[in-house]
């Protein structure tokens, strides 16, 4: 499964790498991997990568999962990424699991940051 979404997230400083979303996952089966990919160009070039196990993980299957992002859990996926740019592309990727689906929902910036 992989969604793709062209977005224009000029992120603040305080927000840059912090995220926070929900996943429901409607079966039972572990994913054999998956990621999330923030990019600063359409081509997907330029990229931040977060991926699955390490950075965030379904612990509840079936059920609904906060998975909350901080700047450590980012990689760099692909050529030279930057957080003073804006995000122009999103790409959730999810493979394996057996015949689970998965619902997305509430992504903001920001999350876990203290006013």
């Amino acid at each position: 499964m992989q969604i793709t979404k062209s977005v224009n997230w000029a992120l603040t400083a305080p927000e840059q790498g912090h995220f926070q979303f929900w996943v429901y996952v409607y079966g039972t089966s572990e994913p054999t991997s998956a990621s999330i990919i923030l990019t600063n160009d359409k081509a997907y070039k330029n990229n931040f990568t977060a991926n699955y196990g390490g950075d965030f993980k379904f612990n509840l299957r079936p059920g609904w999962n906060l998975i909350t992002l901080d700047p450590t859990d980012w990689i760099t996926g692909a050529g030279a990424p930057s957080w003073q740019k804006p995000i122009k592309g999103i790409r959730i990727t999810i493979k394996g699991g057996g015949a689970n689906s998965y619902s997305f929902d509430q992504m903001i910036s920001g999350a876990g940051l203290v006013p």
